[in-house]
């Protein structure tokens, strides 16, 4: 169920979320509502994503997607602090934790938080306060009282049933979403003092952004298509059935007009995320080649 559950997110969430689904965007929407039902609230992770993070990858302070926790500096400017000396090691502890802090206290945050960016830039309608509580409620219900009361299952195997799908669904999806972007050969640029991205739109996703094994078709199937994360990000009201097609076309611009284009092998990604993630700890520059 942890597998799949990420499974669902990248092919079917995620694609509803661009309105990549359907011609008409209120079957869309209503698709996005299986994101509720699995315990994240749909309206504020679509913000999040489609007005921070994709407008601003890999900036500090705006991408939300990568800023979500001060336990962990995966900005290299980032204010650096006791815990972060341990990063690289705790990582392996806190990562499978991640569905946990989005479930009960990061769509928390982003709803009262008033220090919160995306709370900032969204004005969230009351409805939607009201639909958070009703599907953290409906998601707590048939995932714990459901099995209990109704079939007779031991609580304690319930609840160890949800660590299990939840400890095995944050690692998967750590394991799809933060390559892409977090890793030692992409770039974190600073924002000028007038607010400014150091380079244009289409720059700024290249050189932050990069592919995964796009010629493998297990990393296709395993990654839901999510691997052709520049081509994503280039065109995100792409289906991703068009992706290996689009990403052909965006190497080859990128080489004939001395752009970067990166790829990487899987294995490559995820070690290129811990050395990101080490060398921070180690306050050292990600430009250094310091081990």
């Amino acid at each position: 169920m942890g597998l799949f559950l990420v499974i669902i997110f990248l092919t079917v969430i995620h694609e509803v979320a661009h309105d990549n689904v359907f011609r008409k965007k209120n079957w869309n929407r209503l698709f996005l509502y299986f994101f509720d039902i699995l315990g994240a609230n749909s309206y504020i992770w679509k913000k999040r994503h489609q007005i921070m993070h994709h407008n601003y990858p890999n900036l500090k302070g705006w991408d939300t997607d990568i800023e979500q926790s001060d336990l962990f500096k995966i900005y290299p400017d980032k204010h650096h602090t006791k815990f972060h000396r341990v990063q690289h090691h705790l990582m392996f502890l806190l990562y499978p934790l991640y569905l946990f802090n989005w479930l009960l206290v990061r769509d928390f945050k982003d709803f009262f938080s008033e220090e919160r960016i995306i709370r900032k830039t969204v004005k969230i309608p009351r409805m939607e306060f009201a639909k958070l509580f009703f599907f953290k409620f409906l998601y707590t219900f048939y995932m714990f009282f459901v099995p209990w009361y109704f079939y007779s299952i031991p609580f304690m195997a319930v609840f160890a049933g949800f660590l299990l799908l939840t400890f095995t669904a944050s690692v998967f999806a750590l394991a799809v979403l933060l390559p892409p972007h977090a890793n030692l050969e992409n770039e974190f640029p600073e924002i000028g003092a007038n607010l400014e991205v150091p380079s244009t739109w289409i720059e700024h996703q290249l050189r932050t952004t990069s592919d995964i094994s796009t010629h493998n078709w297990f990393i296709d199937f395993f990654m839901g298509n999510f691997n052709y994360h520049v081509a994503h990000h280039l065109f995100p009201n792409l289906n991703y059935i068009y992706m290996k097609e689009a990403t052909e076309e965006i190497a080859g611009y990128a080489q004939e007009h001395h752009l970067q284009y990166k790829q990487f092998t899987f294995a490559h990604a995820l070690k290129n995320h811990y050395r990101l993630v080490r060398a921070n700890a180690l306050n050292q520059s990600v430009l250094e080649e310091t081990f």
